[in-house]
């Protein structure tokens, strides 16, 4: 980082302020004295009496300098008002955001490069190996959208027909345990392993609810403009998909009412997008159990046969991130929401699905997508 440093009248500046002054910003004593007591109330005082001064006055408004348009070529730069501003102004001035993307960083600008090369890998013909052969023909099978439009929707209408005809708890827990059945549904809990937040030379079992509609558990409490653009996305996915399968509109409408209304349940025991963001966050997702006290938080939920079916039985281990929310979805494993549950596994199953399978499919995501994103023309 590059900082312009003068001497003006036998003092030290910086962008033409007192090193002494910015120091004070940053609570940094610069002549390696502890202040007293004394000096420290007095201090303290002085920054009151300095910020009423400042409500009485007004100041500068303040601006996202993540936004383009934000961005202009004779700004004041500040490296105390923003700092991220005062460093990145000439990229974010030059940089322009790519057509059919919504963001561009320094980070996209990599992982621009990266798919380039892997593209160029997926496109040798001159590699032979056996695992290059595997990969490169599952990604001509992608691209080969004659054959994905024949096949139509029919990779997922036995899906859904399977998920219809269970018809009670115990059917449903096989479901749920068998991986090859159930993937691509919603089977409420996830498992996988991750590294460990005590020892990063270590590997630990993580299990996780599977996720939300409207992403952030906050929604399903107070909807604000972001929720309901996710709510209408994911409906109208829903319908294009769904509809196809001879179901009526106002049936897909109730179906995923039902799994709005099922996963708001389970959202008042998850953590929200402003409860990531505090500095103990990972202190409340930091909750490692020995096996037999994690199988004992699910006496309903199959959650031994569900691991094992996973095959991460065998772990020492398991990193439970939200306990509470586990308890809540064994509370809500009952034959009573047997309906809403399926109900809701269509609908997860659609939306996880949709992508893969035809051109008008991959359309309607690509739809839900800019209404998500508020963005047109968004590629995926």
């Amino acid at each position: 980082m590059n900082f312009c440093h003068t001497k003006e009248n036998g003092k030290i500046t910086v962008d033409g302020v007192a090193i002494e002054d910015l120091a004070k910003d940053f609570g940094v004593n610069l002549g390696g004295q502890e202040d007293t007591k004394e000096d420290t109330q007095e201090a303290d005082e002085e920054e009151r009496d300095d910020d009423e001064e400042l409500k009485t006055e007004g100041g500068s408004p303040w601006i996202d300098s993540d936004l383009k348009n934000n961005i202009k070529e004779d700004m004041e730069l500040s490296a105390t008002d923003d700092f991220h501003l005062y460093i990145n102004h000439d990229w974010l001035l030059k940089s322009e955001i790519k057509e059919g993307k919504r963001s561009e960083s320094s980070f996209s600008e990599v992982k621009d490069k990266t798919d380039e090369k892997a593209l160029a890998l997926l496109n040798d013909d001159t590699l032979t190996s056996h695992d290059a052969q595997l990969v490169q023909a599952l990604y001509n099978a992608i691209l080969d959208w004659d054959a994905r439009d024949k096949a139509g929707i029919d990779p997922i209408k036995g899906k859904i027909e399977d998920i219809q005809g269970i018809s009670n708890l115990d059917e449903l827990s096989d479901f749920i345990c068998d991986t090859d059945r159930s993937r691509f549904a919603s089977t409420l809990i996830l498992c996988g392993n991750v590294v460990s937040f005590d020892d990063a030379e270590q590997y630990i079992t993580a299990v996780v609810t599977d996720g939300l509609i409207l992403e952030d558990a906050s929604e399903y409490s107070k909807r604000t403009e972001m929720g309901d653009r996710y709510y209408k996305a994911y409906l109208n996915l829903a319908k294009a998909i769904l509809t196809r399968l001879d179901y009526s509109e106002s049936e897909v409408e109730e179906m995923f009412e039902d799994a709005i209304s099922f996963e708001g349940k389970i959202a008042e025991k998850l953590l929200t997008s402003a409860d990531k963001m505090s500095p103990d966050y990972i202190d409340k997702i930091n909750n490692v159990y020995d096996p037999d006290e994690f199988f004992e938080l699910a006496g309903s939920y199959p959650l031994k046969k569900y691991i094992e079916g996973c095959k991460y039985d065998n772990a020492k281990q398991y990193l439970v991130t939200e306990p509470e929310a586990i308890k809540r979805i064994d509370e809500l494993y009952t034959e009573e929401n047997l309906e809403t549950i399926k109900n809701r596994m269509i609908i997860r199953c659609v939306t996880n699905m949709a992508s893969d399978l035809d051109s008008e499919a991959y359309d309607a995501c690509v739809k839900a997508d800019n209404i998500k994103n508020g963005s047109t023309d968004l590629i995926q």
